[in-house]
């Protein structure tokens, strides 16, 4: 749970101030993964390795896109996100404290 968002791994849901949001396998796999170490930062590649497996041969731009997705679906201002933060150059964090 993060800032009126609640990641439910048992009911695979996602809810934005008590109002279920549509999301993909996928990008619930990508925001269990960043909600389950808040203040980790996971590199795009870690990120590629654990939600999508080692094998996938997509690039680092699949996570910046699923990530886009997911700030328009759980952040109050997507093009500021306040808890799916950018770490430059390595990847990407959850800030629950905001």
């Amino acid at each position: 749970t993060f800032g009126g968002v609640v990641v439910d791994p048992t009911t695979r849901k996602v809810t934005v101030a008590g109002t279920d949001v549509s999301v993909s396998a996928k990008e619930f796999d990508l925001l269990y993964l960043l909600a389950g170490s808040p203040g980790h930062v996971f590199s795009r590649e870690a990120i590629l390795g654990q939600v999508w497996g080692f094998g996938f041969e997509g690039t680092a731009r699949t996570v910046d896109n699923f990530i886009r997705t997911l700030r328009q679906k759980v952040e109050p201002v997507p093009a500021h996100p306040r808890h799916i933060v950018t770490v430059r150059h390595v990847g990407y964090r959850l800030d629950p404290g905001v």
